[in-house]
Formats: C-alpha cells, sequence, structure tokens
C-alpha cells in the first residue's frame, strides 16, 4: 500500500474516533422538572435523596439560562444510560441561592474497574458559580455524586461519552477493510 492511501486512512480513522467520543455540556436549559430522578437528553441519569428542583432561573427574572439546584444535606448522583462509561471534564457550581455563601461540597466517583475516589471542595463565597478544579482526570468513570450540607447549585457540566469496546472493534475492522479495498485496487 502507498503512503497515498495511508493519510486519508488515517484521517477517517481520526475523524470517526472523534466522532464515537463526543463531549457535551449539560446546562439544564428546558429541563424543568421536580423530582428525584431526571434524565437529560444527553443520555445521563440524575438521582437525588431528596427533591431536587430543576430548571431555577441564572441571571434574574427573564433569563432563560437554568440550573439544577440541590438542598442541604442531599447527595445528587450522575451516571450515564447511553454509555458504560464516562469522563468527568468539569463541572460549575454555586451554594443553594447563589448569593455567595462559603460552603463545602463532596465529590466522590466510581470508575469502571471498580476503584472510588472522592476531594472535599470550598465554594469561594463569592456570588455566581465557579469552576471546580478537578483533581487529575477523571476518565472512565461509571458515575460521580455531589453533597453538600447546604446545597448547591449545578450548572455547565461537562462531560465525554466514552464509546464501547465493541464499537471501537468495528471501527477498526472497516478500516481494515478498506485498506483491503485500497490494497487490491492497486494489484
Amino acid at each position: 500500500m502507498t503512503i497515498r492511501f495511508l493519510k486519508p486512512l488515517a484521517a477517517i480513522a481520526l475523524a470517526t474516533s472523534a466522532c464515537l467520543a463526543q463531549a457535551t455540556t449539560i446546562d439544564f436549559t428546558g429541563s424543568i422538572s421536580a423530582g428525584r430522578t431526571f434524565s437529560d437528553a444527553a443520555g445521563f441519569d440524575f438521582n437525588s435523596t431528596s427533591l431536587p428542583v430543576f430548571g431555577i432561573p441564572v441571571g434574574g427574572q427573564g433569563s432563560t439560562r437554568t440550573s439544577l439546584v440541590e438542598l442541604g444535606g442531599t447527595t445528587l448522583t450522575i451516571t450515564s444510560a447511553s454509555t458504560p462509561a464516562f469522563d468527568l471534564d468539569g463541572l460549575q457550581l454555586a451554594d443553594f441561592l447563589n448569593v455567595g455563601v462559603r460552603n463545602n461540597v463532596l465529590l466522590s466517583w466510581t470508575f469502571a474497574n471498580g476503584s472510588t475516589g472522592s476531594e472535599l471542595f470550598k465554594l469561594d463565597g463569592k456570588r455566581g458559580f465557579q469552576n471546580v478544579p478537578l483533581p487529575g482526570q477523571l476518565d472512565g468513570l461509571t458515575s460521580f455524586s455531589v453533597s453538600s450540607l447546604l446545597g448547591f447549585q449545578l450548572d455547565n457540566l461537562n462531560v465525554t461519552a466514552v464509546p464501547e469496546t465493541g464499537s471501537l472493534a468495528l471501527m477498526l475492522a472497516g478500516l481494515g477493510m478498506l485498506g483491503v479495498v485500497a490494497r487490491r485496487r492497486k494489484v
């Protein structure tokens, strides 16, 4: 096989793998609901130990942006309903009323291999959302939880679905077939 066939095959492989693992930002806009469980369009399930309120306006009256609000003393657990694992790339948190109350928030996670971890974050006491500094790479998670004694608001949850190994195998088989076809055309 000549080099002129390898470059297009490499481009196809990169484009296909990028399509399989797409990053998603969940901003809860249009997700007006109340209850202990909630599923969003991106394929993630949200389960609370109490009664969460979804769709609280961010930015005052008339704002179309919303966030997820959890009452104090509760735990919110996020899992993927569409893939066996996902990567947590970022999230933003604020205190329960978003008025600038100092607040401790516990982030806990479970990896696909069964290992777990957690870290306590302190909200800065300023009004508005702040980016949570994630401890290293949280890749290949099956779930993660957020909890706080004083409650919190969650917005702009950045996750990337990890493709199943069967999908990757199918992609590699397809690329192999492209290589075989290209090689036969040369002969």
